[in-house]
């Protein structure tokens, strides 16, 4: 595309080309350290169709994701997980959005999704709000399988709430 077209998407979009997709990282299998999967995660503001790693304060965000599980998962059921780091602390984040802290089982993780099966990827909104105090979390994704394996996000997402000038 040329100069005109790439500024009429980015009209459409509300932002930036290179924000018309969540951040995406491999996922890994923890039993055999495999490249499994693929996680993304992002920000979109209001009804803006771009996504962010950061959000505004004071202004509706939505924090969404996506798991392209690895093939051989495929109709099993699983528990999806969500985790997040503030600071030195580590929670577990259950299907009623309460921050369970982690104490270093990866069977005793809440799943934010428990039992439910993979047809193909799918998308989660995981939270939509409007902040009025800054935050800044690092989140790691991932799916239990029901042998309790996990194939997780092999790198944080960083999500940064923050007053945007």
């Amino acid at each position: 595309y040329d100069d005109a077209e790439k500024a009429a998407i980015e009209g459409i979009l509300g932002t930036s080309i290179g924000n018309g997709a969540r951040k995406a990282v491999s996922g890994l299998q923890a039993s055999t350290l495999e490249v499994a999967g693929r996680f993304s995660l992002g920000i979109t503001e209001n009804d803006n169709c771009g996504y962010s790693s950061t959000g505004n304060l004071n202004t509706s965000v939505l924090i969404s994701f996506a798991i392209a599980p690895k093939e051989d998962h495929l109709n099993e059921l699983v528990d999806i997980l969500v985790v997040a780091v503030l600071g030195t602390n580590v929670y577990s984040i259950s299907d009623q959005l309460q921050a369970v802290p982690y104490t270093g089982g990866a069977s005793q993780l809440v799943a934010f999704v428990p039992q439910t099966t993979f047809k193909e990827s799918r998308q989660f909104k995981f939270i939509k709000t409007s902040l009025d105090a800054p935050i800044d979390v690092s989140i790691y994704l991932a799916y239990r399988l029901a042998n309790g394996d996990l194939v997780y996000s092999s790198q944080p997402f960083s999500v940064k709430i923050e007053q945007k000038e």
